[in-house]
């Protein structure tokens, strides 16, 4: 089991555990789309996530663009930037996370990676 550890101040130091559901309530996936264990991983503590979650599925690649577009903002995350081409690059944040989705495929076999980390405040 992958463990480190995370320090919210100086002197508290919160260990890492992978999670034991690779999946995230607030953090959308496509109906027909599944997870793919063997390549996902996820840590996280009381104060931090930071993840990796692969899925696989089939779908029109707008309309899985547009299912982010559309759910994303009901679970409180704002669309930082969308890159469209070969693969597709959608980023997110709430008020303390970075969610990046990538799409990479097309119509018959589309890969998602879903990377939740904490988002950096200077």
């Amino acid at each position: 089991m992958p463990e480190g550890s995370y320090s919210d101040s100086a002197d508290e130091q919160v260990p890492y555990a992978v999670a034991r559901q690779l999946r995230y309530d607030d953090v959308p996936v496509p109906y027909n789309f599944y997870l793919i264990p063997s390549k996902s991983l996820s840590v996280e503590n009381k104060s931090i996530r930071i993840s990796s979650l692969h899925y696989k599925g089939r779908a029109d690649r707008i309309l899985v663009i547009n299912f982010y577009k559309n759910n994303m903002p009901t679970y409180g995350w704002e669309l930082i930037n969308l890159i469209e081409g070969d693969q597709t690059v959608m980023n997110y944040s709430n008020s303390s996370e970075i969610c990046t989705i990538l799409m990479i495929g097309d119509t018959s076999d589309i890969t998602l990676t879903i990377s939740l980390s904490p988002e950096d405040k200077k």
